[in-house]
């Protein structure tokens, strides 16, 4: 499929087309939403909101090679308004990715649910635009071109984002341990 002709064909208005798109990214929009949301049960709300939202302003768009940085700014919005949207007293499933893995005795399950924790709280610390980067490129390990595409900057923005925000998480992290230890 050439993208740029598929994209300007469901722009037109073909539902064929946009089918095309949907099935072309609407796994990488789950993952993308869930990883922000970390709400598996709410994915496929927000992805079929997603493709709401793209359907009716597809003909709006400019620039079809842009569709994918396009697209994703869309879920990007989707999944923040759903987080805003819920109520704190919910409680978050943590790191999808690592909720996946199997465990032989109680105790390393235990110990990998504390693990999951210990970074859900040190990612939770880190600014939004920190957050966004580190889930971009470690959970959904997207390449850093296809970040800076994502949130509309150079590539070199991201790598020194990317970097603040490996540091700030590391010092999350060692601040949280030793703080752990005093006490």
């Amino acid at each position: 499929m050439e993208l740029r002709r598929v994209v300007d064909e469901a722009g037109s208005g073909s539902a064929v087309a946009f089918q095309q798109l949907f099935e072309s990214y609407a796994g990488d929009v789950g993952r993308y939403v869930n990883a922000i949301t970390r709400r598996p049960d709410l994915a496929e709300d927000l992805v079929a909101e997603t493709f709401l939202r793209v359907w009716k302003q597809l003909p709006s768009l400019r620039e079809s090679e842009r569709f994918e940085a396009w697209l994703f700014r869309i879920a990007h919005h989707v999944a923040v308004d759903a987080v805003r949207a819920r109520r704190p007293s919910e409680s978050d499933d943590l790191l999808i990715a690592l909720e996946q893995e199997t465990f032989r005795t109680p105790v390393e399950w235990a110990e990998a649910r504390a693990d999951r924790a210990f970074l859900q709280a040190a990612l939770e610390g880190l600014s939004e635009e920190h957050r966004e980067v580190i889930t971009l490129r470690f959970l959904l390990e997207l390449s850093s071109k296809e970040v800076a595409a994502q949130m509309g900057r150079s590539d070199d923005a991201i790598r020194q984002l990317q970097h603040r925000a490996l540091a700030q998480l590391r010092s999350l992290i060692t601040h949280a341990a030793y703080d752990s230890e005093a006490a």
